[in-house]
């Protein structure tokens, strides 16, 4: 990973052994899911995709509290939206909150 070229990740959760009807003709069955969190899209996403654009984390700290972190600033990674004019304040995550 180059400063020139940060790595950078989108926001999703991961569900592996999920046991549901997803579709009539299969029935039930365990699959793993996975999807990502989105957000009000910012340009150049939002001339081409309008509705929404995933959640890009890219600063180090925001992939590892998205990752390890107790639920609390992970909440404030989830809600925060890119089109704000700067990333919100995250709480520090050493004290001892359950994790999620």
């Amino acid at each position: 990973m180059a400063k020139a070229r940060p790595l950078a990740v989108f926001a999703g959760i991961w569900t592996p052994g999920w046991t549901c009807a997803r579709k009539m003709k299969t029935g039930v069955e365990t699959a793993d899911l996975f999807g990502f969190l989105t957000t009000e899209p910012s340009e150049p996403v939002a001339s081409v995709h309008p509705k929404a654009m995933p959640v890009i984390l890219t600063e180090p700290e925001e992939v590892e509290i998205w990752m390890r972190a107790p639920w609390q600033p992970a909440a404030i990674i989830a809600a925060w939206s890119v089109t704000t004019s700067r990333r919100p304040s995250i709480p520090d995550t050493t004290s001892s909150s359950p994790m999620r």
